[in-house]
């Protein structure tokens, strides 16, 4: 009775909550129609609580005294008339006998009435003490939620999708009731902007994203909504865990029954639910699509989860999605437009992580695919890819993923739509465009250090890197090259600066770990070296010396736009820098590293030297890529010859070393026309090349080039790049006479450079060296002719080096470049010495000081013991032919392996050197003229034999006694190379030295050499059984020896 007073209604309710306690009773009632009743009267009495700060109005006060004790009493009745009339119906709903029999939610008034009661409870100042909104909160969205419950089953089974849109009470009561109470929608609105985690103040202020620097607001206010939000009540609702999430729920049911009936009715909700506010509803769509990604809002039940997965989700995402589309459209199209606001929903919401999370649904690619290129092809957006881990993680994993392939089988055939690998393209190619946009500019080696995604990237840009489009070259700017840009950028370790960051890429070694190396030559290995070898093809088809510059499409500096600092070039090298990855590249993978080594490339040296099979590098042709580092090439704007002409030098240098330590690659490599060249620049490394033959060959050829520069000239004159590039090569000669020559430095510059200086500009070649005895050269033999110094170090570098740090690492360079010049030299010279003879006449003096030095004294004696073979006795030498300018005289060889011999302050190299300086004696000992020479070589000889025997025994002890590492276990192989070498040394000289050989010192040493023993009478530390039985034993070996002897 809509008469009756708060006062009576009240006692009718409080006389009913104990009638409905009794099971029976509460059919009963349902069935009398108190439901209905009830449902009227929670219409009648709502506006009660639609004052939400009721201390706040300013008419409050102006009451009189017994008005506001009337209005007291009233207030207190009407606030209590609602909250039992809900209680009631909720102690009838939880009945089981009435939800069986007498189930009353179908009820249009009851629905009414709790969607009214909870519309009008909405606050966001809600009383401490509490004020019953709590309770009808709790209450009526869980009779609300039990609307989609399947009553006539036991176990109150969710209905499905299908059997909502079939039930009546749904699709007709519940959507009709709702669109009219606009109130409620709204009030949902807002309680999703209050359970998000991102936003501040009860879901009212937006934080700003880091990349909104155009404004100077850290936050924004987000548009009212219209109501305020529901209670987070933090008890069980239904069967989620607080109030909030259980209003999400129910939003999220309503937004299905809306994209499913699709009448005026769905429309009116949605249009109420996304307001006419753009920003509003953008926030308030993305907030929605952040919450659906949450572990918690997804079904429990398996059977409700595979639904949400295929079905609800991607319907609901579905409008989501469009909507987002629509608003930024919307925003970018306005001209003069603040995107502040857009840009930190899209950040804060994580909306580009959501984005790529969905492309595996077929149902939203499309509307993703749109979204994200909307975001990704503008620059300042792009950025937003970088600011949670998530985003950039679900980048990285996107492209890792294979594209769909044609599968057969013996019975069907699988054919993939063509659009549908179309579509996997341009997917991966926005993610390529987004993250090579992010490597440029430098956000994308920050953002994968920051969030430690380093491993996940590697892999995901290998993966993609071996996807490519059909009809595309190996060196075309596709979707591979790209990736491979953002590979190389990944491997950088500074990002600050690009150009210096490339020039320290292309001088020193990329840094990688082993696990990620294994893992780019494992699924990128055949497509790097694949392309490697495919652009040096192209240059080679160019028939051209210089580096050719990239495609159009390429998008690298024009000025290091050489093939060494191509993308797959610099992940080959890094690779390559651990021997368990530069294993799986295979042969391929070495010869196209060697190819780079020919380049100059100081990087792919050190790996072919450090990890690389030899056997394999030479088959690969190693050797003759290594020469072109040496050769007289006139091209200027070689990698090797400006800006790491010395270090690649030393590392060639070296390699060519290794090449050349097996006798079977030494023959093949002398037979190269170009080795000669080489060795000529290793003769000039240590000094020993003649000026005089180098200079009278080079006087006429600085016309020749002058002539070849004008024809090159007069036929490019439309030509503005050759033009260039030959004007550069006129002006460095120019550049290099105006600086000042340094003598000491003659190792840093080729013979080509000499070539290319003019006649008038030619530095004077030194006076001839004046005449000695062999045994005892001048000094000034060994005086290199000056040069000029190295190139000036580009001022592009980071890091400006002292003048003083450039001369000592200058120095060092050199000092290594002439130790490894004498190595090859030792290895190769005597195979091809009668090609060198007109170029090296004074060899054997100049690297007889060179021995006398402690830093070559091994390579020094290693190269003389390689040339006493060709050694001559002083009255036969002048009837020797091809080697006779070389001067090798056995006298003055022995004399130099005898002074080595007597040296004992060199003891890095001691007894490597003394097996050299021995190895060389035992070839020439019986060739000298001299027997004073021969009896002091001999005399040497057995000193060394005596003191060699007592090492070993030494040794043999200290292997008995457990101490085996490598270094002790290198010194007794040496020590017993040297030792066999002493002996046989000896016995050749036995029959000529057999008073010397003939001591008993000498007779006792050989004793002991057999029995593997020291003297007995040195011995202090054994007892007197050992020491007697060791002399016993002794004196027997003695009686059998002499003997035999």
């Amino acid at each position: 009775n809509r008469n009756s007073n708060a006062g009576a209604i009240l006692g009718a309710l409080k006389a009913l909550t104990r009638i409905v306690a009794v099971p029976s009773h509460g059919v009963a009632a349902v069935r009398a129609g108190l439901p209905e009743a009830l449902g009227r009267v929670l219409v009648q009495y709502s506006h009660v609580w639609e004052k939400d700060d009721e201390e706040d109005d300013p008419y409050a006060a102006s009451n009189d005294d017994d008005d506001d004790e009337n209005n007291a009493t009233t207030t207190t009745n009407d606030d209590e008339v609602p909250l039992m009339a809900l209680d009631i119906l909720h102690t009838l709903h939880n009945n089981r006998e009435v939800r069986r029999t007498a189930s009353f939610l179908d009820q249009v008034s009851v629905v009414e009435g709790i969607v009214c009661i909870l519309a009008k409870s909405a606050t966001r100042t809600p009383d401490p003490d509490g004020d019953g909104r709590a309770d009808i909160c709790l209450q009526g969205l869980e009779l609300l939620l039990q609307l989609f419950v399947d009553t006539t089953s036991n176990n109150n089974k969710t209905l499905s999708l299908a059997e909502q849109l079939a039930t009546p009470r749904l699709t007709g009561l519940l959507m009709e009731v709702i669109a009219r109470e606009p109130l409620f929608i709204q009030a949902l609105a807002s309680t999703l902007l209050m359970s998000s985690k991102v936003l501040r103040d009860g879901g009212t202020v937006l934080p700003a994203a880091n990349i909104t620097t155009s404004t100077t607001n850290t936050t924004f206010a987000i548009a009212d909504t219209g109501s305020p939000p529901l209670l987070c009540v933090m008890e069980k609702c239904h069967v989620y865990l607080h109030t909030h999430l259980a209003a999400l729920q129910l939003l999220y049911r309503l937004i299905i029954l809306c994209q499913s009936m699709e009448n005026e009715v769905s429309d009116l909700i949605w249009s109420t639910f996304i307001s006419d506010n753009d920003d509003l509803a953008l926030t308030l769509c993305a907030q929605f699509l952040l919450t659906l990604q949450q572990k918690e809002f997804k079904p429990s039940n398996k059977v409700e989860a595979e639904e949400f997965d295929k079905i609800t989700s991607p319907l609901v995402r579905h409008v989501l999605l469009e909507t987002i589309h629509e608003k930024i459209v919307d925003t970018t199209m306005e001209e003069e437009a603040d995107d502040s606001y857009t840009k930190s929903v899209l950040v804060q919401m994580q909306i580009p992580s959501v984005c790529l999370s969905l492309w595996t649904n077929p149902h939203l690619q499309t509307l993703a695919f749109e979204l994200v290129s909307k975001m990704a092809m503008d620059e300042d957006m792009a950025v937003l890819f970088v600011e949670q881990k998530s985003t950039l993680q679900s980048l990285f994993e996107l492209l890792a993923q294979a594209p769909t392939t044609t599968t057969t089988t013996s019975s069907t055939e699988v054919v993939v739509d063509d659009d549908e690998n179309e579509n996997e393209n341009d997917i991966r190619g926005v993610v390529a465009h987004i993250l090579q946009s992010l490597a440029e500019s430098g956000v994308l080696t920050q953002a994968v250090q920051k969030f430690r995604l380093k491993s996940v990237a590697i892999a995901g840009l290998a993966q993609a890197c071996t996807q490519d489009a059909a009809g595309e070259t190996a060196t075309s700017a596709t979707l591979s090259s790209r990736c491979m840009e953002c590979l190389v950028d990944l491997l950088s370790n500074n990002s600050n600066n690009n150009n210096s960051n490339k020039q320290k890429e292309s001088s020193g070694t990329k840094i990688i770990t082993e696990a990620d190396a294994t893992v780019i030559a494992k699924s990128l290995g055949s497509k790097i070296c694949h392309m490697v070898l495919s652009r040096f093809l192209e240059r080679a088809k160019l028939d051209t010396t210089y580096d050719i510059n990239n495609n159009d499409d390429d998008e690298y500096d024009n000025n290091n736009n050489t093939i060494c600092e191509a993308p797959y070039v610099v992940l080959l090298v890094a690779v390559s820098q651990h021997a368990s990855s530069q294993k799986l590249l295979g042969q391929g993978g070495i010869s196209a590293l060697v190819l780079v080594a020919g380049e100059g490339h100081v990087p792919a040296l050190r790996a072919l030297q450090q990890h690389a099979n030899l056997d394999h590098v030479f088959e690969a042709g190693g050797h003759t890529q290594l020469y072109k580092i040496f050769g007289d090439d006139d091209n200027d704007d070689n990698y090797s010859s400006k800006q790491h002409a010395l270090p690649s030098r030393v590392a060639a240098m070296e390699l060519l070393a290794q090449l050349s330590s097996t006798s079977k690659r030494r023959k093949e490599m002398v037979m190269d026309d170009d080795c000669l060249e080489t060795l000529r620049y290793a003769l000039h490394c240590i000094g020993a090349l003649d000026t005089d033959t180098v200079v009278d060959d080079e006087e006429e050829e600085p016309e020749l080039l002058e002539e070849e520069e004008e024809v090159v000239a007069e036929s490019d004159d439309d030509d503005d790049d050759d033009a260039d590039v030959i004007d550069d090569q006129e002006e460095e000669p120019e550049e290099e006479e105006e600086e000042p020559t340094a003598p000491a430095a003659p190792v840093v510059v080729t013979r080509r450079k000499k070539k290319k200086k003019k006649p008038e500009a030619a530095l004077p070649a030194p006076p001839p060296p004046p005449s000695a005895p062999p045994s005892a050269p001048p000094a000034d033999w060994m005086v290199p002719p000056p040069m000029p110094p190295p190139p000036a170090v580009p001022l592009s570098k980071p890091k400006q080096l002292t003048e003083a740090e450039k001369q000592a690492e200058s120095k060092k360079l050199e000092t290594k470049l002439q130790y490894v010049s004498l190595e090859l030299l030792s290895n190769l010279v005597p195979l091809c010495l009668d090609r060198l003879s007109d170029v090296c006449s004074n060899l054997v003096p100049i690297v007889q000081e060179l021995s006398k030095k402690e830093a070559f004294t091994l390579p020094a004696l290693s190269f003389l013991q390689s040339l006493a073979p060709f050694c001559t006795k002083t009255k036969t030498k002048k009837s020797t032919t091809a080697s006779s300018m070389v001067a090798l005289d056995a006298d003055v060889l022995t004399t130099v392996f005898v002074e080595a011999l007597e040296d004992n302050n060199n003891k890095n190299y001691n007894m490597a050197c003394k097996l050299v300086a021995t190895r060389g004696l035992s070839r020439l000992i019986l060739d000298t003229s001299s027997s004073l020479l021969q009896t002091r070589a001999t005399q040497v000889l057995i000193s060394l034999f005596q003191t060699a025997v007592k090492k070993c025994a030494v040794q043999q002890q200290q292997r008995s006694s457990s101490s085996s590492s490598l270094e002790k276990n290198n010194s007794r192989a040496v020590l017993a190379e040297w030792t066999c070498e002493l002996v046989q040394v000896l016995v050749q000289v036995a029959p000529i030295q057999r008073e010397l050989l003939s001591e008993p010192s000498v007779l006792v040493a050989m004793v002991h050499l057999i029995e593997w023993r020291y003297d007995a009478r040195t011995i202090t530390t054994t007892t007197t059984t050992t020491t007697t039985s060791s002399s016993n034993s002794k004196n027997t070996t003695n009686n059998n020896n002499n003997n035999n002897n």
